[in-house]
């Protein structure tokens, strides 16, 4: 154990209060909960939580933590910023660019960014990615490790495409917990019905040999997908060539941290993710034909991506 986790163990780690005040800044700089103030909000990540309990190390882009691979010592630089200036708080060395030559710059780019000058990027916040055969963390694995060290209940993160093959079925460790798959709403925007929701849980499938080509499950590469979808409609980019990025309560479809409730497209009342129409629309197109979207909300939704919470009864 180093004398930092020594000096952390000395805290109250499940004071919950204490991680309201840790996460504050996120809020702040971003503008609260599903939301980036970034002009290009579908690829930059909207504030949500994952369960610490969710990310183990094993979820980790090499398959285990950081600190395994002899960054511990970043990791450790990484838990004393957090706990000294909360996540993204504007002493934190995330503000600093190589050609800073004082504190001030970097409290003035907080504060830019914190009024809606500037963005804060699209990896301010872990980014845990997916395929039709798991999912796990790209970016932001430093980040997570020194959050879990510290005793963390939850992490930001949001969800996008991993169009990687180490999330395929070849890595056990990545796969889906049949408990948590695609929530409703995302096989929805995905064009997925059940069967095929469910068919990244390998491991109730009788394998043909242990060389099966998992990453043929990629939806670019899926001709079963391809055939669904046409090449039209939010199924054939959504979370992938557009690289949407997606709430994890969303991506599941669930609240993930007990009181938080889940994230739900921010439309008029009386429409829902499952109104928003799948055809008429280009991979790369950002607004439907006006028969599909008669008020133009859908249209606003995927341009000025927006979310807020819902919390079920």
């Amino acid at each position: 154990m180093t004398v930092f986790d020594r000096a952390w163990d000395s805290i109250v780690k499940i004071d919950e209060g204490m991680w309201e005040e840790i996460y504050a800044p996120l809020y702040e700089v971003l503008g609260g909960r599903g939301k980036n103030r970034s002009h290009y909000a579908n690829t930059a990540s909207p504030l949500d939580f994952i369960p610490t309990e969710l990310l183990p190390p094993s979820r980790h882009w090499q398959g285990d933590s950081p600190s395994s691979f002899g960054r511990d010592g970043y990791v450790e630089m990484l838990m004393e910023s957090i706990m000294e200036h909360g996540m993204l708080g504007s002493g934190s060395d995330w503000w600093k660019y190589s050609s800073d030559t004082s504190p001030n710059d970097a409290r003035e780019r907080y504060e830019k960014v914190a009024s809606g000058e500037s963005a804060v990027g699209n990896v301010a916040i872990p980014s845990l990615g997916f395929t039709p055969g798991g999912w796990g963390i790209i970016e932001g694995n430093h980040r997570t490790e020194a959050l879990r060290r510290m005793g963390a209940p939850y992490i930001p993160a949001y969800f996008n495409d991993g169009s990687i093959g180490r999330f395929g079925g070849k890595n056990p460790q990545y796969r889906y917990d049949p408990n948590m798959i695609y929530g409703e709403d995302m096989m929805h925007l995905m064009g997925l019905d059940e069967n095929y929701a469910l068919y990244p849980h390998i491991a109730d499938y009788d394998l043909p040999n242990d060389d099966f080509d998992f990453s043929a499950f990629d939806f670019r590469r899926n001709d079963f997908h391809n055939n669904i979808t046409s090449g039209y409609g939010l199924p054939a980019s959504f979370g992938s060539k557009r690289r949407d990025a997606i709430p994890p309560s969303f991506f599941f479809g669930r609240e993930l941290v007990p009181g938080m409730g889940r994230m739900v497209p921010n439309l008029p009342d009386g429409l829902t993710a499952q109104d928003i129409p799948l055809e008429e629309l280009f991979q790369y197109d950002t607004s439907w034909k006006k028969a599909n979207d008669p008020t133009g909300a859908f249209t606003d939704f995927f341009r000025n991506r927006d979310w807020k919470v819902i919390h079920d009864d």
